[in-house]
């Protein structure tokens, strides 16, 4: 069976005056999923902001939303960030989940957890704050080795 490294990335699609379209790529070892979803202009920037100074303490653990359940043809994103020890080691846990375009179709959805460094999210977080609004600009969280 093949692997694919774990990673969750982001990346910018398109773009008006009010909002963004951002595709979610996110991939375990053995599992992944994507999905497009529509966010505010400042919605990199509020993820970047929700990691910041993670983790607090061994028990500290966040969650974001993403995106709209409801849109058609579109999806949200769950992330939740923790610590898996006491040692710092952390995980992020993404929850992908589509909205079908017909009232026939099913939803979709897909679960995947990244093993991560601290130094990771923070750098995953530095290059959300880098991207200026641009069609094509991304951001990659990597998973431990």
């Amino acid at each position: 069976m093949s692997t694919v490294a774990s990673s969750l990335n982001f990346e910018v699609v398109w773009i008006d005056e009010h909002l963004q379209e951002i595709v979610v790529f996110a991939s375990s070892r053995f599992f992944s999923g994507a999905v497009n979803l529509y966010g505010g202009l400042d919605e990199l920037a509020r993820v970047a902001e929700w990691l910041h100074g993670f983790p607090s303490s061994p028990a500290d653990r966040r969650e974001i939303d993403m995106g709209q359940d409801d849109l058609p043809g579109y999806g949200s994103a769950k992330l939740s960030v923790f610590c898996t020890d006491a040692l710092g080691h952390v995980a992020m846990e993404v929850r992908l989940r589509s909205c079908p375009v017909l009232a026939a179709e099913r939803s979709e959805s897909a679960c995947v957890v990244i093993k991560t460094a601290v130094g990771e999210l923070d750098q995953f977080a530095s290059a959300l704050r880098m991207i200026d609004k641009q069609v094509g600009e991304t951001a990659t969280l990597r998973g431990a080795a």
